[in-house]
């Protein structure tokens, strides 16, 4: 996966701009009301993806990484009690995603 082609990310400028929107919008806003709940298990899951491909990527150091994947930590512990559920959540939502026309993503 290319942090340019699937992303767009060519910067760590518009690394903070992706994971900003996968933050705070990204497909839960779109399809809390299609799925009946909001798919923060696979908004966070890529969110968690383009951090450590940022990283690979050079756009972030070490501590800048982590401060990113400790951002994303509270809402997905207070919303899974286990990771069992996160994985079900995150899987579920995939599936959605390989039987169904993708949301925009911008």
């Amino acid at each position: 996966m290319s942090l340019k082609q699937s992303w767009d990310v060519t910067s760590p400028e518009s690394l903070n701009s992706t994971l900003h929107w996968l933050a705070s919008e990204d497909h839960r806003i779109q399809m809390a009301p299609v799925l009946g709940r909001p798919p923060l298990a696979w908004d966070f899951g890529r969110y968690a993806t383009v951090v450590r491909l940022g990283f690979g990527a050079g756009y972030l150091d070490e501590p800048g990484a982590w401060q990113f994947l400790a951002h994303a930590a509270a809402p997905v512990a207070q919303t899974y009690g286990s990771w069992q559920s996160f994985a079900e959540n995150f899987v579920a939502r995939r599936m959605d995603r390989l039987t169904a026309q993708p949301p925009p993503r911008r």
